[in-house]
């Protein structure tokens, strides 16, 4: 999901001009039965006093009776806002400025509407139609090619190595392949094109400690370190068609050689000895996306190729804004993911709910479940390619949001439990594999910079 825009709606209250000009009554009220003229006092007096739930009786008992206006329906919006449902107070705004193309105050209060509903796109295309006088006055950024410029940051660590390293199967020989801790860094620019594209270009490093074990009954466990370093590209772009669909092409292209060491006989009866194996790694996403002005919906396919094997993944997820808000949202996720472990599919879910807490905060959980291995999510934005299966992988964020005028944080606690996998071997013959489960704890910290 996008981040919500920071919406203050005290602040969302008519200038002086619109005070004098633009909501006075246009006559006094009169007597029943119920008037044109009645209306528009009542609903006149309502919103002065605040009143929002009167102006909003008063205004639609006006539409019901056919008085249907600029100013009863700049009222009946500003009522909508101030009780937090913007996508209803974007249909009065849009229909006051039928009444009155391209007024400042109700394109103004349109475009916070729409950035308070979470329709970015729909906000976009106004900003791009409005005048240029109309963009200044009312604090619309001027178009920039790069939007927002981001960093972000974190470590990874296995608690429980140690207790994992000393672990001793019953077999003739076992191997483990472990990564005790790694760390990642990534950095990016979100570009905007015209009104309707977007697109992300990032790069990312990520630099893994990990370490080979051979175990051999009776004798001192052979341990040999093999760090490597994972690199990355990531290009997204993506078009809003209208209507609330939106189009995404995403690709991800990982490079790193993967040092490890194998047994190579000899005349001495042999050694193990260090191979390197390098892989360019794929990963490409397609997806479509329909915003309705409660719930969005999306459809998504991931083609991968890792360690020179392909992979395939369809999703989709629901998103639901209960008050039609970025204050509150709950998203749903479904992945079957079909790989060499499982060829005809495999499920991962995915569950996750963000609520505005305090002023610029929001906070969001997340909760997965599923064999995670080969697998891809954010249009192809983050990639498991990681040799223990994931059981399962919950996290929680927290989302600062203009904190100063252009800069935005982010902190995010990350847990998964995975599995360790000893392969055994006897007469030199594999037999099997033992497992044994370990968490990983994840610290992600992050920030962009709006310009």
């Amino acid at each position: 999901m996008k981040p919500p825009i920071y919406l203050k709606l005290s602040t969302l209250k008519l200038k002086s001009t619109l005070i004098l000009f633009l909501l006075l009554p246009l006559t006094s009220p009169s007597q029943n039965p119920p008037s044109f003229n009645q209306i528009d006092s009542l609903s006149y007096n309502a919103y002065l006093a605040s009143d929002w739930k009167k102006v909003l009786q008063y205004s639609n008992q006006g539409f019901n009776a056919g008085y249907d206006y600029y100013f009863l329906r700049m009222r009946a919006g500003l009522a909508e806002l101030n009780r937090k449902f913007p996508v209803r107070a974007a249909k009065h705004f849009r229909k006051a400025l039928a009444f009155s193309a391209n007024d400042p105050y109700a394109v103004e209060y349109l475009y916070s509407s729409l950035l308070f509903s979470g329709d970015w796109a729909e906000s976009r295309l106004l900003a791009a139609d409005s005048p240029p006088e109309i963009r200044k006055k009312i604090g619309i950024a001027d178009k920039r090619l790069i939007s927002s410029a981001f960093v972000e940051t974190g470590y990874m660590f296995n608690p429980n190595a140690d207790s994992i390293k000393a672990y001793q199967p019953d077999a003739e020989l076992s191997h483990l392949y472990m990564v005790p801790s790694y760390w990642y860094l990534s950095a990016g620019i979100n570009l905007e094109a015209g009104k309707r594209f977007s697109a992300v270009i990032s790069t990312n490093i990520i630099s893994f400690t990990a370490i080979q074990q051979f175990l051999i009954p009776g004798q001192a466990s052979l341990i040999y370190d093999v760090p490597f370093d994972q690199r990355a590209i990531y290009l997204a772009g993506s078009y809003y068609v209208g209507n609330g669909f939106h189009l995404t092409l995403a690709g991800q292209a990982l490079s790193y050689t993967l040092p490890l060491y194998i047994w190579e006989p000899g005349d001495a009866g042999g050694q193990y000895v260090q191979n390197a194996f390098t892989y360019t790694d794929l990963a490409f996403n397609l997806a479509i996306r329909k915003r309705f002005p409660w719930v969005a919906i999306g459809l998504a396919a991931d083609f991968n190729r890792f360690k020179n094997l392909w992979y395939r993944q369809e999703q989709a997820d629901f998103t639901l804004y209960p008050s039609g808000n970025v204050n509150t949202w709950l998203k749903l996720e479904g992945t079957l993911l079909s790989d060499s472990i499982s060829p005809s599919g495999r499920m991962i879910t995915h569950a996750s709910v963000g609520r505005k807490i305090w002023g610029k905060l929001w906070i969001e959980g997340d909760y997965y479940y599923g064999d995670i291995r080969n697998f891809s999510e954010q249009n192809a934005y983050v990639v498991f390619t990681n040799f223990d299966k994931i059981k399962k992988r919950m996290g929680i964020n927290l989302l600062a949001y203009k904190i100063i005028p252009h800069l935005d944080l982010s902190f995010r606690y990350q847990y998964t439990l995975r599995s360790a996998s000893w392969q055994t071997y006897l007469n030199s013959e594999y037999i099997g594999d033992q497992f044994r489960d370990y968490p990983v704890h994840s610290i992600i910290g992050g920030l962009t910079w709006q310009f």
